[in-house]
């Protein structure tokens, strides 16, 4: 079984743009909005917590814990490392999913929101 993490979330271009105001305290240095990134690693944290305890419960089954969040922070702190020369770059447009593919350049698939 595959429990998945959430990701900076605070950092998602959707977020960004819904949540968008003028006080810069609420930014950390890469943009992203810390309060919102604070819940995804309190979430983070004790979904570990009780990935471990259910591994204790059923030793015979196997149960993965997909970090996102950690790979994502990685890869916008360093954007040039993945063929980026910014932040911007890196999440295409406002509204975008991006994967990273082993030996591929970051690409990002547009999402459609109507009304």
């Amino acid at each position: 079984v595959v429990v998945p993490g959430n990701p900076p979330l605070g950092c998602s271009p959707t977020m960004l743009t819904s949540r968008s105001g003028p006080n810069t305290t609420e930014y950390d240095p890469m943009g992203c909005l810390i309060d919102v990134n604070r819940v995804a690693t309190v979430h983070n944290s004790r979904l570990r917590a009780a990935v471990v305890s259910l591994r204790g419960r059923y030793p015979r089954a196997t149960i993965i814990l997909a970090d996102f969040y950690s790979p994502i922070i990685k890869i916008l702190r360093n954007p040039s490392h993945y063929g980026k020369d910014s932040l911007v770059a890196l999440v295409c447009t406002p509204i975008d999913l991006c994967f990273l593919r082993r030996g591929q350049p970051l690409s990002c698939l547009g999402i459609l929101l109507q009304g």
